[in-house]
């Protein structure tokens, strides 16, 4: 019966945003509304949960947000900064969060809702 459904499932990805830190930085990110993804396109980190269980995330990996979640995209080695981000994005399109200053960055995240049916 399992095989069945989830042969059926149709996931269907929508990216909202484009996060990219710096070294020494972290994003704490709102909880979602829907279950959203973290597709990590460029660098190393962990992606922590309100009870600092720390998922290690390199390039090519996807991470999964439940509803409800707030959680923080955070970037291997010694943090010194933080941006808050305090409610997800309302614009169409996709938005650009950007933790530091610098041209390159050292980690790239893509973001996204993700819907089932």
């Amino acid at each position: 019966m399992l095989d069945k459904l989830l042969s059926n499932l149709a996931v269907d990805p929508e990216p909202f945003a484009l996060c990219m830190l710096d070294n020494g930085w972290r994003v704490c990110l709102p909880a979602p509304p829907v279950p959203i993804f973290h597709f990590v396109l460029q660098g190393h980190g962990v992606v922590c949960d309100p009870d600092d269980r720390r998922t290690p995330v390199a390039p090519l990996s996807a991470t999964i947000v439940p509803v409800g979640m707030p959680h923080v995209l955070e970037i291997d080695g010694e943090i010194i900064h933080e941006l808050r981000i305090d409610k997800p994005p309302q614009d169409p399109g996709i938005c650009q969060i950007i933790a530091g200053s610098g041209d390159e960055h050292d980690m790239i995240v893509a973001c996204g809702k993700i819907t089932a049916r």
